[in-house]
């Protein structure tokens, strides 16, 4: 289980700097997730989702969710 709150995502992203207007690239900032291991690993939870990465692109950057062996979320990256 990961304890985020949206206060401490509130204070990520208003501490950004604008690396582009500084000739840099953005990818200098990111927030990851980790999420903690709580169950066994022989129950499968999303057999489709096993050992899986998917990544989304949006203009402002770029998010990574890993899935582990069971098919759950063990992080979350927002670069």
């Amino acid at each position: 289980m990961a304890d985020i709150k949206i206060i401490d995502i509130q204070k990520y992203v208003d501490g950004l700097k604008d690396w582009i207007a500084f000739g840099e690239s953005p990818a200098k900032e990111c927030l990851v997730i980790k999420f903690d291991k709580e169950i066994d690993d022989k129950y499968i939870i999303d057999e489709e989702m096993i050992d899986k990465k998917l990544y989304f692109q949006s203009r402002n950057g770029n998010v990574v969710i890993e899935f582990d062996s069971t098919g759950q979320i063990i992080s979350i990256e927002i670069v």
